[in-house]
């Protein structure tokens, strides 16, 4: 893009990608090993394929921090080739036995999906905690980088990207592991209360440690996703897996567009440690309703 029309024809190009991403995957992952019978080992698989993306993200990061000399376009162009490797990849996908075709001339599915939802207070609750938990988690980290590029040198900033995805890659590995040993309730409630403890003691002393206490926090973010996602795979219906998925991602979409822009405008006004401040009180209030929905647990 050599203006900003084109980039915004670029953005719309990239959000509509991801329209057809969301949903798919963990239903792809679920129903492929519900049909082999192993649908119980799902945290396991989903850790280790997740564990994969985060190593791309953290070699790319630290990539970045090398190529940044070159300038951003040259950094895009080259994110470009591994996106047309995965057009090739991809093609090698197969359908589950286990799937329900839907009838692509109607919507019905949708519709069904969405009273499903509706009459089922636990998923309702559970989409509405994980919808508000990925809004503010999201919005908030991308943000959490200018506020560290406040604290550290520029050319660090790429390296606190990596270990964020090095952490990630390690939680993600052993999720199976550790929710073997910790029930899935138990960890989307510790998770959310560590976060908001440690991003707040980050912004309160907003020094050059600061980083490093929202750094700890990436060793929770894997097993919290595989916990989330597997709870939420059981309440979905096999017929409509994949569309329940897109709802669950459409309403965080919506809760990050909302907590983005409330961030956005908290920092111009009061400065990112306290856009930063906003984003871990967004997102902490998703903890009261992931405790009343697993009380029976605590």
């Amino acid at each position: 893009a050599d203006s900003a029309i084109w980039l915004y024809a670029g953005t719309i190009f990239a959000g509509l990608s991801e329209c057809l991403f969301n949903g798919n995957n963990n239903a792809l992952l679920y129903e492929s090993l519900k049909t082999e019978k192993q649908e119980t080992r799902f945290p396991h698989y989903q850790g280790r394929t997740r564990s994969m993306f985060q190593l791309a993200l953290g070699l790319s990061a630290l990539g970045a921090s090398f190529l940044t000399g070159y300038g951003l376009r040259f950094i895009f162009i080259l994110g470009i080739v591994p996106q047309i490797f995965s057009i090739f990849i991809a093609l090698f996908f197969r359908e589950p036995r286990i799937h329900i075709p839907v009838d692509p001339e109607k919507l019905t599915h949708l519709k069904t999906a969405c009273l499903h939802i509706y009459h089922n207070p636990r998923l309702c609750l559970l989409m509405i905690g994980q919808a508000i938990s990925y809004g503010a988690g999201e919005s908030g980290f991308r943000f959490q980088s200018a506020f560290v590029n406040m604290l550290w040198p520029t050319w660090a900033v790429g390296l606190y990207r990596a270990g964020n995805y090095a952490f990630g890659f390690i939680g993600y590995w052993f999720s199976g592991q550790i929710l073997g040993c910790i029930k899935s309730p138990h960890m989307l409630a510790l998770r959310e209360a560590y976060w908001f403890v440690a991003q707040s003691i980050a912004v309160l002393m907003t020094s050059i440690v600061s980083p490093v206490l929202l750094l700890t926090g990436a060793a929770f973010y894997g097993p919290f996703i595989v916990a989330r996602d597997h709870l939420l795979q059981k309440e979905f219906t096999d017929a409509q897996r994949a569309t329940m998925g897109s709802i669950a991602t459409f309403l965080g979409s919506v809760a990050f567009t909302v907590v983005a822009l409330c961030i956005g405008l908290i920092a111009d006004r009061f400065g990112l440690a306290a856009g930063v401040g906003f984003g871990a009180i967004a997102g902490v209030t998703s903890l009261p309703i992931y405790i009343y929905l697993f009380r029976k647990y605590f």
